[in-house]
């Protein structure tokens, strides 16, 4: 796949997965899809910082399982 490039500069990937049929020692995370691994480079602080600003950002938008707003008790006394 060609790098993009912006006015002649090489724009790098936002993130960085790679891929093996063996699991790597040391990951970020790894997920085991179709007899391959496919994991983020511990050493990797952007990818790392995206994966994770993902998570959060999906985290928001959960639903399932809530039962209702917090509740909130006050002493009156």
């Amino acid at each position: 796949m060609p790098e993009d490039t912006v006015e002649g500069a090489t724009v790098p990937p936002l993130i960085g997965i790679y891929s093996s049929s063996y699991r790597p020692a040391d990951a970020f995370v790894t997920v085991p899809y179709r007899n391959h691994w496919f994991w983020i480079d511990d050493r990797d602080m952007r990818s790392k910082s995206l994966f994770s600003f993902l998570m959060f950002i999906f985290s928001l938008t959960d639903t399932e399982g809530k039962e209702g707003a917090p509740i909130i008790t006050v002493p009156a006394g």
